[in-house]
């Protein structure tokens, strides 16, 4: 039965890795419209947000993937 539960749980962390590739444009999308109305704002450049909510999906799926080993 474990071995029949794997496939969905698969798909759901690779949809979940979809989703966190699509929230971290948002973040960078966001933060390129913050840094054109205040040019002066502290904090990393958009490419930097989109990399780093990258690293956080991409661990959030390397935990879930560790979680389902037997």
């Amino acid at each position: 039965m474990y071995c029949c539960q794997q496939p969905p749980k698969l798909q759901l962390i690779a949809g979940r890795l979809e989703l966190g590739r699509l929230n971290a444009g948002s973040r960078r999308r966001r933060r390129e419209r913050e840094l054109r109305k205040f040019p002066d704002s502290p904090g990393p450049s958009p490419e930097q947000v989109e990399i780093d909510a990258l690293h956080e999906a991409i661990n959030n799926a390397i935990f879930s993937l560790n979680l389902l080993r037997p």
